[in-house]
């Protein structure tokens, strides 16, 4: 099983979904989101190539939620989570 480590990026990008929606919607979506992200950490961390390549080296991408995707890139010995993505916001914005 591979040790998740989260970029500063990823963790930004991360409060700043909770916050979202805990502004706008409710906790019952914020719940329903770190569940389906924990979720996923899980898949990757034992199976990391289970998700789709980007053109990015060695980066893999998931879709948590229909707004929100992850980035992640597959080390030796860990993963390292890059973005969780806004898929409204524009792509040519991303930097992993």
């Amino acid at each position: 099983m591979y040790k998740i480590e989260w970029t500063p990026s990823a963790l930004r990008d991360y409060y700043e979904n909770i916050d979202y929606l805990y502004e706008h919607w409710t906790q019952k979506e914020a719940i329903h989101f770190t569940r389906k992200l924990n979720e996923y950490l899980s898949i990757i961390s034992k199976k990391p190539k289970t998700f789709s390549a980007t053109t990015y080296k060695k980066v893999r991408k998931v879709p948590i939620v229909k707004q929100v995707t992850l980035y992640y890139r597959i080390h030796q010995s860990h993963i390292q989570i890059l973005r969780l993505w806004n898929n409204f916001k524009n792509p040519s914005n991303l930097n992993l």
